[in-house]
């Protein structure tokens, strides 16, 4: 900016200003695990001290790649009660520990500036389970009962 001041004998002074301004970054999102997702932990997860979940985000910066983002993650069982598990400029972090149920996550980006952008949301983690079936076999009719299907007869008593 360019500006000029004129005294009263008709002098100028012509003065010039730089103005730098900031962008924070925008875009801002959590991609793994998506907002709403379910995470699927096996029964030896939760047995030897929970599941991991691996984070990923993405965030893009108006200022280019000269500038660094720092990403900083908070999770909780609440919305309201948030705990740090991540700071740094990688943009994928694994956070281990998770037993089932819901988690909340909050995501800020900084940029070098000081500005930031905040992205927020959940995802739940339920017990994977699986059904064996080993030495029984499923036949027409639960337990003889034609068109129904079902294990046979001396299974289910």
């Amino acid at each position: 900016i360019v500006y000029g001041v004129v005294d009263d004998d008709g002098l100028m002074a012509i003065e010039s200003v730089t103005v730098h301004y900031n962008i924070p970054p925008f875009g801002l999102a959590v991609t793994t695990p998506g907002a709403g997702d379910t995470v699927y932990l096996s029964p030896a997860d939760v047995r030897t001290g929970g599941g991991s979940v691996q984070f990923a985000f993405l965030a893009e910066d108006s200022n280019g790649s000269s500038d660094t983002l720092t990403y900083r993650l908070r999770l909780g069982r609440s919305s309201l009660v948030l705990d740090p598990v991540y700071a740094g400029h990688a943009s994928v972090t694994m956070v281990n520990g998770l037993d089932t149920g819901a988690y909340y996550w909050r995501l800020s980006c900084i940029d070098r500036f000081g500005d930031s952008s905040v992205a927020t949301g959940m995802f739940r983690c339920v017990l994977r389970k699986t059904v064996c079936f080993m030495g029984h076999s499923i036949v027409t009719g639960a337990g003889g009962t034609p068109g129904r299907g079902g294990f046979r007869k001396s299974v289910l008593d």
